[in-house]
Order: structure tokens, then sequence, then C-alpha cells
């Protein structure tokens, strides 16, 4: 299942058409998870999009391309460790993209180092991305795993095409760092209990 959303993520082309200009700040809830993002203008915030609960699809290109941001919680609790086994959790990943791309004829162009950063309001976000080659195009993908308030970890992955980069990079940056985890009524009432 991961397989197929993956290759369908690599593959968002002009499926929603633009209604309504998107510029403000959305609050989504997935289960017991509740988190707020600020949706840039002209992007849509499909729910359910091919299997990611939540998505950010930017607006089409002549090339029929989008950028799109996929948010799946990944649900860690307390004293899991994200990344705690460093390279072996590296080599895996990179090994999953290799595979991956050797199933669709795929090339990997190159890795990004693995980063450990923090933002306002996220303790620990866990980045590595790659550039690739498909027969349909080039795309640069990023995994990041986030934190949020200790202990519920986020699957962030990103894919942009290449062309579009230059700007939509620093869009997605932008955007992810307006994402803030509230917390639930049942995390509210366990730090009421201690």
């Amino acid at each position: 299942m991961f397989l197929l959303k993956t290759l369908l993520f690599a593959y968002v082309f002009a499926i929603f058409p633009i209604t309504e200009a998107d510029a403000a700040i959305k609050e989504f809830k997935i289960g017991e998870d509740r988190f707020t993002i600020d949706v840039p203008k002209d992007w849509q915030s499909p729910l359910d999009f091919y299997g990611f609960p939540v998505s950010l699809i930017g607006p089409d290109t002549a090339e029929g391309r989008r950028t799109v941001i996929g948010i799946t919680p990944a649900g860690a609790s307390d004293d899991e460790k994200v990344f705690d086994q460093g390279d072996k959790d590296i080599k895996a990943y990179i090994a999953g993209r290799e595979a991956w791309l050797e199933q669709f004829d795929g090339k990997s162009i190159s890795y990004d180092s693995y980063q450990k950063t923090k933002w306002e309001g996220i303790e620990e976000a866990h980045t590595l991305g790659y550039h690739y080659s498909l027969p349909t195009g080039k795309f640069y993908e990023r995994s990041i795993f986030i934190l949020c308030n200790g202990r519920r970890l986020y699957h962030v992955k990103s894919l942009v095409p290449t062309d579009q980069e230059k700007t939509d990079n620093k869009i997605v940056d932008e955007t992810l760092k307006t994402l803030k985890c509230t917390k639930t009524v049942a995390q509210k009432s366990r730090e009421k209990k201690q």
C-alpha cells in the first residue's frame, strides 16, 4: 500500500480544478490528532487524497505537474525515538528509495544529508530527501518526520517537480514552518493529572 501511495503521489497532475484561493490558517483533525497549517494562496487541501489523510496541492502548471505536500500521522509514543539508530535508519531510507525507483525505471540523482532541526512549535524535525528521475520527469522528494507535543509523530512528504524547485521549495519550507500541533482533549487531561 505504501508503494502504491508513493507512486500515485509522484504522478499528481491536474486532478482537482482550482476553484477558490486558500490563504488562511486551517485546522485539520486526523483521529485524535489536531494541527494547524497556513495553506498557501491558490493551493488546495483535500482530505484523504490517494491515501494521505491531509494533502496540500499547489496550483496547476503548463506542464500539468503540481507540487504536493502529504501529511500522515505515524503515531509515536513518549518513549519512542525518531532516527535513534542514526546511519542504520538513513541507509534503510536510501535502500527503500532505490528499490522503489528500480520498480518504475527510475534513477536517483542525489541524496540530501540527514538533518535534525526544530522550529517554533516543533520540537524535532528529521529530514531526508533526494532528487530522482522517472520516465515522466525529474522530481525532488523530501520526507520529514516531525515530533509534536513530545509524543506525536507525523510523516510529511513533499514532492516538487524539478522545474519548479526554485519557487516551490521555498513555499514548501515556509508552509511547513507554519505547522503547529495542538493538544487534544486527552493530552490536556493527562497533563492536568500530572
